[in-house]
């Protein structure tokens, strides 16, 4: 299940996964700061865009950690379909100044899907 984010931009339901044994995260706890980010997300993919004008579509996966404080940690793609090192670092940064509410009780580590298509 794929949800859209905005023009040209969707983020496939993210899966995650605990360091430990976590409390249950709250539903939405992911993909709201992802959501949030959504102009920035859609301005690296512009950036490709402009840099390659024959890519249509592409699939970024984010590994991060989400500290217990709400920082984000240990950012980086561990999947980029389209070989643009550009786009794969521009997501990454946007994942390092996500924020998420403080207090989950450990360190939560993620892998979310990051999928990019043109509009026309």
């Amino acid at each position: 299940m794929t949800k859209q984010l905005g023009a040209g931009l969707a983020a496939a339901v993210c899966a995650l996964s605990a360091l430990a044994t976590a409390a249950p995260v709250p539903k939405g706890y992911i993909e709201a700061p992802v959501r949030a980010a959504n102009g920035e997300l859609s301005a690296c993919w512009n950036a490709a865009l402009a840099r390659n004008d024959k890519l249509r579509a592409a699939r970024v996966v984010m590994s991060y950690r989400i500290e217990t404080d709400g920082s984000v940690s240990h950012a980086v793609a561990k999947e980029n379909s389209s070989r643009d090192a550009e786009l794969a670092a521009c997501i990454t940064r946007v994942f390092v100044d996500l924020r998420y509410p403080a207090g989950q009780p450990e360190p939560i580590k993620v892998t979310f899907p990051v999928e990019l298509s043109r509009n026309d």
